[in-house]
């Protein structure tokens, strides 16, 4: 075991190392020496680049999940992280190899040996003997509760998503509130779910180009804000923010490719002060005011 955590902590080296500098030399070969300066490009290019460095946030985030379920033995976690994490190196590799993202031979290379070292470890979790419990499958009152909530999430996005203009082309809201909520009452499972679901409905209802990158911006917020489940106050407070934080990282990770790191901070400032910290004191209020209530599990 030891040595498939070694691969994988290596892998999350090479993966952030050659994503990145990838797209880095991207708008390099564009034209913009920085991402320091205002970077306007076409929507090919956006859709492209966007894609892209979404790909490399969810294989990052899913090679923590990996490596975090090795050392803690969820294998079944951990082989379907696995399979996934392999499946987005290779179409990174194919991004790198179809000329999509301007690379070189050092940065494919890379992506090929974090595909060969994210497969070798997921081989050999195979190999060894499950011995924490299986996760059980969602129930029926959870998939319920997901649909609703989701359906919620995307309604509080769109109904707010307007008040306040958005310096990257974005919108600026409260939907993280059921996300937060969700997260709080039915654990990180559930919360991502609903992060991911709801933010990808809203974004397709407001026909926002790059919905995608809500997948890992929002699911992954709400995974570990449900960490802070059944918690003390300020437990709970640390998760949501560190939920939070996750989420305006990586909407600031793409907007700096997409927009230059001028108008990036100032999107970054909002989505973390404005739409997080505003939505995590909404979450806590309603939390306390249903849970009491109503039982969700």
């Amino acid at each position: 075991m030891r040595k498939e955590i070694f691969l994988l902590i290596i892998t999350l080296f090479l993966l952030a190392f050659s994503s990145f500098m990838s797209a880095l030399e991207t708008i390099r070969a564009i034209g913009f020496q920085s991402v320091f300066a205002n970077i306007s490009l076409t929507e090919i290019m956006k859709f492209s680049l966007s894609s892209y460095i979404t790909v490399a946030i969810l294989a990052l985030g899913l090679n923590f999940i990996l490596l975090f379920s090795l050392t803690k033995r969820y294998l079944l976690i951990a082989r379907l992280s696995g399979i996934f994490l392999v499946l987005l190196t290779i179409l990174l590799f194919y991004y790198h190899v179809s000329g999509t993202i301007h690379s070189n031979v050092l940065y494919t290379s890379l992506i090929l040996l974090s595909t060969i070292f994210t497969s070798t470890a997921t081989f050999y979790s195979f190999k060894e003997e499950e011995v924490k419990p299986i996760i059980k499958p969602l129930t029926i009152r959870e998939v319920a509760y997901i649909s609703v909530f989701s359906a919620l999430t995307a309604v509080l996005t769109v109904s707010t998503g307007g008040l306040v203009p958005s310096p990257t082309g974005g919108f600026t809201h409260i939907g993280d509130t059921i996300i937060f909520f969700t997260a709080l009452i039915m654990g990180s499972r559930c919360g991502m779910l609903v992060g991911a679901i709801g933010s990808v409905a809203a974004d397709i209802f407001l026909a926002y180009p790059r919905w995608y990158v809500s997948i890992p911006a929002h699911g992954f917020e709400g995974l570990i804000a449900g960490i802070g489940k059944n918690k003390p106050i300020y437990l709970k407070v640390m998760f949501l923010a560190m939920g939070g934080f996750v989420m305006a990282s990586t909407y600031f990770v793409v907007n700096i490719f997409l927009k230059g790191y001028p108008v990036a901070i100032i999107s970054y400032l909002r989505d973390l002060f404005g739409q997080a910290g505003i939505s995590i004191i909404l979450s806590l209020i309603l939390e306390k005011m249903i849970k009491a209530r109503i039982k969700f599990t």
